[in-house]
């Protein structure tokens, strides 16, 4: 027996394992280049079909010809235009995480931008995700000099609309 071996020192498996183990999954860290938009959608997926989640990609541009059987293993990765879109679904829940280049104008300096009116999604689509949302983040990456923290500071602020920016450097 060797140490490569380790199922001869453990229990039996549990009929569940594999499917547990797929569900933990450890896939790798999507790379996100700087300046990036990222908004994070997850819902709870209750009496929500796999079918369902995948009429429901199906409706992003190009996907029209998308297999279920793509999502039986509960992940998803698409290179669309401009954007990246992420589907995991889980026992509870199902995320969605989109990844795109933050435009210009909505970097540091600019006034409270709106962000939303940046994504590349047809329209409603977050909107009619089947389930029901759990948690939802809008996140905005960028490069900064953290040497020059006022100045950060003050970028941020006028980003944020002018209201008030706690930020530890």
């Amino acid at each position: 027996m060797t140490d490569t071996d380790l199922t001869q020192w453990l229990p039996d498996n549990d009929p569940q394992r594999v499917l547990l183990h797929n569900e933990v999954h450890a896939r790798l860290s999507q790379r996100i280049q700087l300046p990036a938009l990222i908004i994070y959608v997850v819902v709870i997926n209750e009496g929500v079909t796999r079918e369902q989640e995948c009429e429901h990609l199906r409706r992003l541009p190009g996907q029209q010809m998308l297999m279920l059987e793509q999502l039986q293993n509960n992940f998803l990765f698409l290179k669309l235009q401009g954007y990246t879109l992420r589907w995991e679904r889980h026992t509870e829940f199902t995320r969605y995480s989109l990844v795109q280049h933050l435009p210009d104008a909505a970097l540091l300096g600019a006034t409270d931008p709106q962000l939303l009116s940046y994504i590349p999604l047809p329209s409603s689509w977050l909107a009619e995700i089947p389930g029901h949302t759990f948690a939802a983040v809008k996140v905005a990456m960028m490069h900064g000099n953290l040497q020059q923290s006022d100045e950060l500071l003050t970028q941020a602020s006028k980003w944020f609309g002018g209201n008030a920016v706690v930020a530890e450097l």
